[in-house]
């Protein structure tokens, strides 16, 4: 199972945007002999910065199969540091999730690129509202995956927004 990944953050070409972590992953064999019900939640995916004023970047929510294993969400996140992902709980494996990358300098006249997402399939972190072309997704494509972080220039829009975490996943083989 995975946890849900967090929000991508914006950044200023001074602070470039850090991506968002990776949910935790746990995994384990369960003796269900004798239970009837187990309830399972799914973490849901961090919302992303929406602009560099506001802090309403979000969390991933946390998974679990019951009182067996939990896979807890991507925390928060800001424009400055990147958080270690959420953890696993309660199984055989259990894995931290991975930190969402840093703002990178692209040029020499240091221009910044948003960090990429934690984890596989995390977003693709993006520079300038100048190179953000129609319909790129910076949200994360894979279950407990990072948002992307981005940049923000002085004539970006105020639609742009950094990426959302993906939502977690629990499977389930018997």
């Amino acid at each position: 199972m995975k946890g849900g990944g967090g929000g991508g953050t914006i950044g200023t070409l001074l602070t470039g945007g850090t991506g968002g972590s990776e949910g935790g992953e746990a995994e384990g064999i369960i003796n269900l002999a004798g239970i009837d019900k187990v309830m399972i939640t799914i973490g849901a995916g961090g919302l992303p910065q929406s602009n560099v004023e506001a802090g309403n970047v979000t969390a991933g929510g946390s998974s679990s199969f019951g009182i067996y294993l939990t896979a807890t969400g991507a925390p928060i996140t800001n424009a400055l540091s990147s958080q270690p992902g959420g953890k696993g709980i309660g199984g055989a494996i259990t894995r931290s999730g991975m930190p969402g990358g840093h703002a990178t300098v692209i040029s020499n006249a240091l221009d910044r690129t948003g960090g990429n997402g934690g984890g596989h399939g995390g977003g693709p972190g993006y520079a300038a509202a100048s190179q953000h072309a129609p319909g790129v997704s910076l949200d994360a494509t894979t279950p407990g995956a990072g948002g992307a972080g981005y940049v923000v220039y002085k004539d970006a829009p105020a639609t742009y927004k950094a990426g959302a975490g993906a939502p977690g996943a629990v499977y389930i083989y018997w």
